[in-house]
């Protein structure tokens, strides 16, 4: 489900740093016009204070991940992190519309000076526009899980 790590992530995890079975995971719903999801030098920050312009959808609020798990697949040559739907109250509509245009998984610390982002998730029907009727869901994939740590065949 995963569209791309961000690098200080990779880092972290390889160093130690990031327990992806015990760290407090939360997302957070980003609006189109984000610069989170450009190139490099937008995607290497080591904080959620670090980016240029992350546009965060203030209103739905950001939800911790619930029952997370870290396992290994052997068969797969992977490891995969799940964890239950992660839902949102309905978003409210708004003129001109605030339409979401990813999710963004990061590890919490205390705060955006030192929390920082992991992954980048636009699948699954991105963008969205609110209706203000419906729950904004994330049914992380049972099988490919919110994130994946592969090994090459």
């Amino acid at each position: 489900m995963t569209n791309f790590w961000y690098p200080h992530a990779i880092h972290q995890v390889g160093s130690g740093a990031l327990n992806l079975g015990a760290a407090d995971l939360r997302v957070i719903l980003v609006l189109v016009g984000t610069t989170a999801d450009l190139d490099d030098a937008n995607r290497d920050v080591t904080s959620i204070s670090g980016f240029v312009d992350l546009k965060e959808h203030t209103a739905a609020g950001r939800i911790a991940l619930v029952n997370e798990t870290f396992a290994k697949v052997a068969a797969q040559n992977w490891s995969v992190l799940t964890a239950d739907p992660t839902t949102w109250n309905p978003l409210p509509v708004s003129v001109p519309p605030l339409d979401v245009k990813a999710a963004i998984l990061y590890q919490h610390i205390t705060d955006d000076t030192d929390s920082y982002p992991v992954a980048w998730i636009d699948e699954g029907g991105y963008p969205v526009t609110p209706t203000g009727l419906t729950r904004h869901t994330i049914n992380w994939d049972l099988v490919l899980g919110a994130l994946q740590v592969r090994s090459k065949p």
